[in-house]
């Protein structure tokens, strides 16, 4: 029983995971006047070079998206790592 559920948690950990890459991708390319308005006060005061500048900034920072994606990507392969082990060692 265990192992059916560690497999159903590594198969919605993957889904995540491939939508935390793509959602990474559309940060990159989207206008940072967007992005900037879900943040109180907004950054729409900028100059469009400013903006590109904080728009990378924020984008790879510590938590971005980008280590956020890459963290997902770790757990979905300790995950299955774990699911492997556990329909192996299953009786």
């Amino acid at each position: 029983m265990t192992s059916w559920i560690l497999l159903f948690l590594t198969a919605v950990c993957a889904y995540v995971t491939y939508d935390a890459f793509r959602w990474r991708k559309a940060v990159e390319r989207a206008p940072f006047s967007i992005i900037a308005t879900l943040w109180k006060g907004g950054l729409s005061h900028l100059s469009t070079a400013e903006q590109a500048d904080q728009q990378k900034r924020y984008a790879s920072s510590l938590f971005g998206m980008g280590q956020i994606a890459w963290l997902f990507l770790a757990v979905t392969i300790a995950l299955a790592g774990a699911t492997v082990r556990a329909f192996y060692t299953a009786d």
